[in-house]
């Protein structure tokens, strides 16, 4: 099963990583970039993965979540 990520780096450092996620996880996929943000896919079994490769640098990663508005 895969999740959406978002990254939002603040360097360049982690813009470089994020070029270089598909290597780290190849099942990974950037589905779209704006400015320094990064929206990606990635199986969930790699979210360990994922935060540990992320975790030295300047840069904020969650899962995209979706909310619904109740009336």
């Amino acid at each position: 099963m895969n999740q959406e990520y978002v990254l939002i780096a603040s360097d360049e450092n982690a813009v470089e990583m994020i070029d270089d996620l598909p290597h780290l996880i190849p099942e990974a996929k950037i589905l779209e970039r704006r400015g320094n943000t990064f929206r990606f896919e990635s199986p969930i079994h790699e979210e360990a993965v994922l935060y540990s490769y992320f975790e030295n640098t300047h840069c904020v990663l969650t899962r995209k979540r979706v909310y619904n508005l109740i009336a």
